[in-house]
């Protein structure tokens, strides 16, 4: 198996899939699958290029990435995966569309590789549960609406090398207590 597209969301019992890492380019969406509890991309896997790939799986609780993932392309891959507490991105990793963790209402915290500088429009918008991010790199830019809505958030990455914010990426963080914007 080589290439994946399209909606595989007719598997409506299902409650673990697993992407060989025959398939080097995975462009399709498994969308309320409501019993999907494990997604697992196997090595080999290089990019995730579908949209919304899992929005609707209310049940997801666990997505496994390998390190040979590269990047996540589609806007908003794994938005509205409301039962995910965690996740752990591969280093190396390119993130290029926004929303990938919207409302992922469960996920409390999130460590962002060194090869993540950006972190685009939406990524974390709606995760009312997430508490911390961290970096592991440089972030030199926070897109629009970044954190907006995330009223559980008291640690962010450094800002210290950041040179632009944009608009309302922290509206609504109401636990957050302090920003420190000397350099921006």
């Amino acid at each position: 198996l080589t290439d994946i597209g399209g909606s595989l969301s007719g598997f409506k019992n299902v409650t673990e899939i697993t992407i060989p890492g025959s398939v080097k380019v995975f462009n399709a969406t498994l969308q309320y699958m409501k019993q999907l509890r494990t997604l697992t991309f196997e090595e080999g896997v290089e990019e995730i290029a579908s949209g919304s790939v899992v929005s609707g799986c209310k049940n997801l609780t666990t997505i496994h990435l390998p390190s040979s993932l590269q990047k996540l392309s589609g806007t908003g891959t794994f938005s509205g995966a409301s039962a995910l507490t965690d996740i752990t991105l591969p280093e190396g990793i390119a993130i290029t569309e926004g929303s990938t963790f919207s409302e992922c209402t469960s996920l409390k915290s999130i460590t962002l590789p060194a090869s993540i500088t950006t972190i685009p429009s939406y990524m974390f918008a709606g995760c009312s549960a997430l508490e911390r991010v961290t970096a592991k790199g440089t972030i030199t830019a926070i897109g629009n609406s970044a954190f907006k809505s995330d009223t559980a958030l008291t640690e962010i990455p450094d800002l210290s090398q950041v040179t632009s914010i944009g608009d309302r990426a922290f509206y609504g963080c109401s636990a957050l207590k302090t920003v420190d914007l000397h350099s921006v």
